[in-house]
């Protein structure tokens, strides 16, 4: 079942000291790799991977789990900000943000969809609203009115800065984990022209990563191109092969992400920039594999429709050929009286159907007239026929009277 949750989990109690393990490994990586990049670079918040990590936990693990992983964000989240000098004050206003944070988004699209299948359109809308808006939005509010009342910057740099930051944490990672557990595509990563366009992508992105000139639409074109061609997770390789290329930028100390514009201004444009592609090429992946679904189940509808329509057609040739083999060509001469029949359908849907006639030759030079009319149309009404025209032929020499042949 596409959508289905990780069921890992089960082997009590190991398998949830293991998941509690897993997530803070992962929470703690991808916070050592958004730290490294911060300090390399002088800038804030490059992208939070830790935030499209737990989020994607939750997404794909019962209910009944979700406290292992928010705990798990939790402590691990308040442990790195006390080794790296914050108050034990500052690390828990963080922690719970980064907890508060993927429950809202986590609450938000399973309340509206379920278990979440990224090639499905509305389920995109939704994850957008509740993992990389909504979400994403309450746990920068939360973040940085903490880092506001112990003394902090203005909140809304701090809000910008940490909300464009898990954004496109959520937008990347968590989608690039949850599109592994979305509905099959017939498009290939494998393919020649999937590996080509990914390749290309990556060779694009360091084109533009060291070039001075805004070519940043290039890459929305490169993404929504590995959209219709190997869908939804070719958005997601491809996002994460860009962002991987912009963090390398940033971390090397570069002087210009985008001309004309500081770094710390033009590191937000570029956070939003790639937000906005990662959002628009799901988008268009989910809609090229909706459309391709509906084109083939509209296609196997038509086809089962004809396959029913040439049955009916050959049942009827059968039936009709049949009736046509029961009913007598002439009724059979008798010398003193004349005999003259007929048989003519109410309609052509009726003219395969049950009914007959017959004239029968009895003893002491009297004869039977036999008129049947059974119900139904088709095979089945036509075989009865027939039992019934060759009983009532076999029997009726041998019995006096019609009561007792009908009986």
């Amino acid at each position: 079942m596409w959508g289905s949750v990780w069921t890992w989990p089960r082997d009590r109690p190991f398998g949830l000291i293991r998941l509690f393990v897993v997530v803070a490994l992962a929470y703690a990586a991808g916070s050592q790799l958004a730290i490294l990049i911060i300090e390399r670079s002088g800038l804030q918040s490059v992208f939070f991977i830790p935030a499209g990590i737990t989020l994607a936990f939750l997404l794909r693990l019962n209910k009944s789990y979700w406290w292992i992983v928010l705990f798990a964000a939790g402590l691990t989240e308040a442990g790195m900000d006390l080794v790296s000098g914050f108050s034990w004050e500052l690390a828990a206003g963080f922690a719970a943000a980064n907890m508060i944070e993927p429950l809202t988004g986590a609450l938000i699209i399973t309340a509206a969809v379920g278990r979440i299948d990224l090639a499905r359109i509305r389920d995109v809308w939704w994850f957008v609203f509740g993992g990389v808006i909504a979400g994403a939005g309450i746990g920068s509010a939360v973040g940085a009115a903490t880092d506001r009342l112990l003394g902090g910057d203005d909140f809304l740099t701090t809000f910008w800065q940490w909300w464009l930051g898990d954004a496109l944490g959520v937008a990347l990672i968590a989608s690039a984990i949850l599109v592994w557990g979305s509905s099959p595509d017939r498009r290939r990563l494998s393919s020649v022209l999937g590996i080509g366009l990914l390749i290309g992508t990556g060779v694009l992105s360091v084109g533009i990563a060291i070039s001075s000139l805004p070519m940043m639409f290039l890459i929305l074109i490169a993404i929504v191109a590995a959209g219709l061609v190997i869908g939804v997770r070719g958005v997601a390789m491809a996002t994460l092969l860009v962002a991987a290329v912009v963090a390398f930028d940033v971390a090397i100390g570069v002087e210009t992400l985008v001309v004309g514009f500081a770094a710390p201004v033009a590191l937000m444009v570029v956070k939003l920039e790639l937000t906005l592609f990662c959002i628009a090429g799901l988008v268009v992946a989910a809609e090229a594999y909706e459309r391709d679904v509906a084109t083939s189940t509209a296609m196997l509808a038509t086809t089962r429709a004809q396959v029913a329509e040439s049955e009916r057609r050959i049942e009827r040739q059968i039936a009709l050929r049949l009736q046509e083999a029961l009913l007598p060509g002439r009724p059979s001469a008798h010398p003193k009286v004349s005999i003259a029949a007929r048989y003519e359908a109410g309609s052509d849907a009726l003219l395969v159907g049950g009914d007959w006639y017959d004239v029968i030759e009895l003893p002491e030079g009297k004869i039977g007239i036999t008129v049947g009319d059974v119900v139904g149309h088709g095979l089945e009404a036509t075989a009865a026929m027939g039992r019934l025209r060759t009983a009532v032929a076999a029997l009726a020499p041998h019995i006096e009277t019609p009561g007792h042949l009908l009986t």
